[in-house]
C-alpha cells in the first residue's frame, strides 16, 4: 500500500473534528494547513517568513487557552528557529518553557 497524503489528511481532520474544544479545533487546523509552509520555510533558511510563522503559531497557541499546546508549541517553534540558524530567539523560546 502506498503512502498517500490526502488520506492523510482526512483522517487528521476527523480526528480534529472530534475534539470538544473550538478553539483547539481552529488551532489544529490552522496548524495542519501551514505544515508545508512551515517545511519549506525552514528547509531554504527563508529566516523572516519562518520567524513571522512562528509567531503566528505562538499566538494561537495561546488563544487555545491549553498550557500543554503553548508549551509544545513553543518547543517546536524553538527547534524550528534553531533550524534556521536563529540561535538567540530559539534560546529565548526554550527559555520560555520553564
Amino acid at each position: 500500500m502506498k503512502y498517500d497524503p490526502a488520506i492523510r489528511q482526512q483522517v487528521l481532520m476527523l480526528k480534529i473534528k472530534s475534539i470538544k474544544n473550538p478553539l483547539l479545533q481552529k488551532f489544529l487546523r490552522m496548524l495542519l494547513s501551514k505544515e508545508k509552509q512551515l517545511i519549506d520555510l525552514i528547509k531554504f533558511k527563508q529566516n523572516q517568513q519562518t520567524i513571522d510563522l512562528v509567531q503566528d503559531l505562538i499566538e494561537m497557541a495561546i488563544g487555545t487557552k491549553i498550557s500543554l499546546v503553548v508549551v509544545e508549541i513553543l518547543l517546536f517553534c524553538a527547534q524550528a528557529l534553531e533550524n534556521c540558524g536563529q540561535i538567540e530567539l530559539s534560546i529565548h523560546l526554550y527559555n520560555q518553557t520553564r
